[in-house]
């Protein structure tokens, strides 16, 4: 069932905070993982109208063998799939059930 259900694979991103010449704070990523095996299902979709401006929120959840480097997952990290990046939200360590973890990620425009 998990061959079945990680049928692609991503790069995990690692929020690194820098500071610059003026010393103020930037943020960049590095690669914290990088071929990971996943898969993805989409959980929600809902338009709304800010500032009149439509905005498209879109959650997903990816899935993972619950190994112990994906374990490292956290909320500040980003995933890159299909030229795409996703922002952590939540991550759900289930591997005592089932063996997978879920991370549930908004869409980044």
């Amino acid at each position: 069932m998990l061959a079945n259900m990680l049928n692609t694979t991503c790069t995990v991103e690692q929020l690194t905070v820098a500071q610059t010449s003026m010393g103020s704070p930037k943020k960049t990523y590095t690669t914290r993982l990088s071929g990971v095996k996943c898969g993805l299902r989409m959980m929600s979709n809902t338009e709304r109208d800010e500032h009149g401006k439509r905005t498209v929120i879109a959650t997903f959840r990816f899935y993972f063998e619950a190994s112990a480097a994906n374990r490292a997952i956290d909320n500040s990290d980003r995933i890159l799939f299909n030229s795409q990046y996703y922002a952590v939200q939540t991550v759900y360590n289930v591997a005592a059930r089932n063996g997978l973890m879920h991370v549930d990620c908004l869409l980044i425009d």
